[in-house]
């Protein structure tokens, strides 16, 4: 016990010396230097400290920052999805500050150095991709673009949609579903300016058009024209006038287009544009009129008619030309509607194409030929209704003569 109470004592006055030596301090001699102050920090405060943002970060927010920029320029609204699940941008596209329907998802890549992704033997920049984040983005409604930009030239920036990526991919490489990264190859063409965004835009309307297009059932047109008086204004005039009546294509170029309009929801999707040129053509239909064609002989006899399932080649507001070309008969017949204010008539032209598939075609044309050659009287019949019309006198195929058909 006396031990143990001795000891006890010895550790109170150890304590009370080392109190007493931590708060009194030594006296300086006079004249002797100061002792430098004591540290303040913590120890806490001296270990490691590594950096917290890295250069890669800050690369692709300048360069993102920079690309969100340059696409406000061109009313292409950028927002950054609250919940990071893939797509680093959701871009809305505006005109005359108003919505246009259309967005895009788009997949921001940096480089510090773009050249070094170009490829020597080829127009092309290959950048490295996960798979997995190809197949993400190729399951969004919404196309995805990507989009590499240059870090220390912004004007250096290259695009191309997933799909396009997805879909040369399944040309060239089988197994790539089985990889875990791929190269994705960018045309050096894709240079995102202002010339691509029109490009991409109508992308984008192409893949928008089916919901629109449904929706709204159908495109209303509107143009205007203007012809100079000049020859050449008015011979182009005469031949927009003559497709009109006759349905006979012509060709309008831009100068002379002075206005074009489509439905407001398709200038919606793809904008409001001038064509460089309008190309009307034939106005063809796969609609059948049936019709039989007889001849009347000048002795009074009927030749076998001719049955005739004919279509639409050409319309206009004046002449329609229907024919039978693709029956595949021994005579192909053309049949030109007159309907002029002072006359209206049937012309009727025809042609041996071939001799006959049976020798009872064959006999039918013959007769046919001979007797129209001889100067019968054709009337054309409308199986439907009933109703003639005469055709008159008809000149058979010059390189037969009646005695050749004969015999």
């Amino acid at each position: 016990m006396a031990s143990s109470t001795q000891t006890g004592e010895d550790m109170k006055k150890r304590k009370a010396a080392s109190r007493t030596s931590s708060v009194s301090a030594p006296k300086r001699a006079t004249g002797e230097p100061p002792e430098k102050s004591l540290s303040v920090f913590h120890d806490w405060d001296k270990a490691p400290n590594p950096p917290r943002i890295g250069r890669q970060t800050d690369q692709e927010l300048i360069s993102k920052s920079a690309l969100v920029n340059w696409l406000y320029r061109y009313e292409w609204k950028s927002n950054k999805p609250e919940i990071d699940l893939g797509q680093d941008l959701w871009v809305e596209i505006y005109e005359n500050r108003r919505s246009t329907g259309l967005s895009v998802n788009v997949q921001h890549k940096s480089a510090e150095n773009i050249d070094a992704y170009k490829l020597k033997a080829s127009p092309q920049i290959s950048y490295p991709v996960d798979v997995k984040d190809l197949l993400h983005w190729n399951k969004q409604l919404v196309p995805v673009i990507l989009i590499i930009c240059d870090l220390h030239r912004e004007d250096e920036r290259y695009w191309i949609f997933i799909s396009d990526v997805i879909e040369e991919l399944e040309k060239t490489d089988s197994t790539w579903l089985h990889q875990e990264s791929i190269q994705a190859v960018l045309p050096l063409i894709n240079r995102l300016n202002a010339d691509a965004l029109p490009i991409i835009r109508h992308r984008l309307a192409d893949h928008f058009y089916p919901v629109l297009a449904q929706r709204y059932k159908g495109i209303k047109i509107g143009m205007k024209f203007s012809f100079p008086a000049t020859p050449a204004g008015q011979s182009k005039n005469a031949a927009l006038m003559q497709f009109l009546d006759t349905g006979q294509p012509v060709t309008i170029e831009k100068k002379y287009i002075a206005d074009f309009r489509l439905s407001d929801w398709h200038e919606q999707l793809y904008g409001r544009q001038i064509p460089d040129q309008l190309t009307f053509g034939k106005s063809s239909s796969r609609a059948v009129y049936q019709f039989r064609v007889e001849i009347y002989t000048q002795d009074g006899s009927v030749v076998p008619a001719q049955t005739l399932e004919l279509r639409m080649l050409q319309s206009g507001r004046r002449e329609s030309t229907l024919t039978n070309g693709h029956q595949k008969q021994p005579l192909v017949f053309t049949f030109t509607l007159m309907n002029y204010p002072d006359r209206h008539f049937v012309q009727v032209n025809f042609k041996l194409v071939h001799a006959g598939n049976t020798v009872f075609e064959t006999r039918d044309a013959l007769l046919f030929l001979i007797a129209a050659a001889e100067g019968g009287q054709v009337q054309v019949i409308e199986t439907s209704s009933g109703k003639s019309v005469s055709a008159g006198v008809l000149e058979t195929d010059e390189h037969f003569s009646i005695d050749q058909l004969k015999s």
